[in-house]
């Protein structure tokens, strides 16, 4: 057994993970639509990786969406409604030239991928 210190016992101490190298395991990994959109935005801003992820998430949050399950077309939505406000306070100057240019790349995206949504428009 590990060492008793100040009445905590270091075997069952669970050990902090700092930054995540991969998906923990059972997680699921964000969308196509969603990471090429980030992708997009981080190409086309001064934006870092991280600081584009974040910004499209609050978008995507503020329409009730997932980064997880989000489809090309909710994706697109999220952009046209909710992006470019958020990149308008950011200070991200013409920030709808920015969203054209992330809808024209969403546009040619290829995706086998479906979201909840696409499934169950086509079911009727």
């Amino acid at each position: 057994m590990g060492s008793d210190r100040g009445g905590v016992n270091e075997a069952h101490r669970p050990s902090l993970k700092l930054g995540r190298s991969e998906p923990e395991q059972g997680a699921m990994a964000d969308s196509v639509a969603f990471n090429r959109t980030c992708e997009l935005l981080a190409e086309h801003t001064a934006f870092s990786d991280l600081e584009a992820r974040g910004t499209v998430r609050l978008a995507l949050r503020s329409l009730g969406q997932s980064a997880k399950t989000v489809g090309k077309t909710e994706m697109m939505i999220a952009v046209r409604s909710a992006l470019e406000p958020e990149l308008a306070a950011r200070s991200v100057a013409d920030a709808g030239t920015v969203c054209r240019r992330i809808l024209d790349g969403l546009a040619a995206l290829e995706t086998s991928e479906q979201s909840p949504y696409e499934i169950f428009s086509r079911l009727g």
